[in-house]
C-alpha cells in the first residue's frame, strides 16, 4: 500500500522509547488521519491516539506475523560500511552545504537492507532507509530540524484513557499500522 506520513518524532534511545505525531495520507484513503503514537520496547506496548476524536487503545507492539519488530536505533550500526561522503547543498557559497556520511549495513537477522545517512561533524541522522524485497518493500525517513536531547519526557506517557483499553480505534481503515 503506498502512504506518506509527516509528523514530529520524539527518540530516546537509553529507554527504547518512540513517539509520533503523524498525518497519515493514505492513497487508498483519500480522508487524513492524524495521531499520536507511542511505542514502548521495554514494555512491548503500542499506544495510538486519533488526535481528532482523542479516542485511543493499546496494543501489543510486536505483530507474530511480522519479522522485524524491533528498535530500531538512529545511529551507525557496528559492522557497517562507510559507503562515501556527500555534499548537501552548493560547496560554492559559505555555509550552504552540509557534509554527510553514507553507511550501509544488511540486517541478516531481520531480514533487511539498510542504508544511513548522518552529518560528518556530530552524526546526527538526516535519512534512514531500509530495504526487503518479500515483506514490506522500502521504508525511510528523512530528519528535519532535528534537536538532540530529550524537552520533555513526559511525551513518552500515554494517556491514562488509553492504558488497558484494546479496542481498536482505526477499524476499517488502513493505515501503516494494520
Amino acid at each position: 500500500h503506498e502512504f506518506n506520513v509527516h509528523g514530529r518524532y520524539s527518540y530516546d534511545k537509553i529507554n527504547l522509547r518512540k513517539r509520533r505525531f503523524e498525518v497519515v495520507d493514505n492513497i487508498l484513503h483519500p480522508d487524513y488521519q492524524f495521531l499520536e503514537i507511542i511505542s514502548l520496547f521495554k514494555e512491548e506496548k503500542r499506544y495510538v491516539i486519533d488526535m481528532r476524536t482523542r479516542l485511543c487503545h493499546e496494543e501489543p507492539l510486536y505483530h507474530p506475523e511480522e519479522k522485524d519488530n524491533g528498535f530500531r536505533p538512529h545511529d551507525v550500526p557496528e559492522g557497517a560500511s562507510l559507503a562515501g561522503v556527500q555534499v548537501l547543498g552548493s560547496k560554492a557559497i559559505a555555509k550552504a552545504n552540509l557534509t554527510v556520511s553514507v553507511w550501509n549495513y544488511r540486517f541478516v537477522e531481520r531480514l533487511y537492507d539498510w542504508e544511513g545517512s548522518f552529518t560528518l561533524d556530530r552524526c546526527i541522522p538526516i535519512r534512514s532507509d531500509a530495504f526487503n524485497a518479500t515483506t514490506f518493500g522500502l521504508a525511510f525517513e528523512e530528519f528535519f530540524d532535528v534537536t538532540t536531547g530529550i524537552s520533555d519526557p513526559n511525551v513518552f506517557i500515554p494517556p491514562s484513557s488509553c492504558v488497558g483499553q484494546t479496542k481498536k480505534i482505526y477499524t476499517g481503515k488502513r493505515t501503516l499500522l494494520n
